[in-house]
C-alpha cells in the first residue's frame, strides 16, 4: 500500500484552521493558539491531533456542547510554591494543582 501526501503550506494551514476556530465561536486569541498545536502536531508527524481531524471531531465536538468554546478559567495561588487552576471544559469541572494533580483546589 502506497501512502500519498500531499504538502500544504504552513501559514496558509495555520491561518484556516484559526478562521475556522474563530467561526465555530472560540475566541480569537484562543483560536490562533489551538491553530498553532494542531499545525505543530501535524508538522510533528502526530496526525491523530492535527487539522485533519478540525471538522470532524473539534468542529463537531463544539457545536455540540461537548467541548466549551469559551471555558470559565480561574487560576488563583494556594500554599507558598502551590498554584490552582480550574476550568468548565466539556461536561465537567477540571482542576489541577501543582502540588497535587486533581486535587479540587479550594476557593
Amino acid at each position: 500500500m502506497t501512502v500519498k501526501y500531499t504538502k500544504v503550506n504552513e501559514q496558509k494551514l495555520l491561518a484556516f484552521s484559526t478562521k475556522i476556530l474563530g467561526k465555530a465561536g472560540i475566541p480569537s486569541e484562543d483560536a490562533a493558539i489551538a491553530a498553532r498545536l494542531m499545525v505543530n502536531t501535524d508538522l510533528r508527524g502526530i496526525a491523530s491531533h492535527g487539522v485533519a481531524h478540525l471538522k470532524g471531531l473539534y468542529i463537531k465536538r463544539i457545536k455540540t456542547g461537548f467541548i466549551n468554546s469559551n471555558p470559565d478559567i480561574k487560576m488563583w495561588s494556594g500554599a507558598a510554591g502551590d498554584g490552582c487552576l480550574r476550568w468548565r471544559s466539556w461536561l465537567w469541572i477540571r482542576s489541577w494543582s501543582q502540588g497535587n494533580a486533581g486535587s479540587n483546589c479550594s476557593g
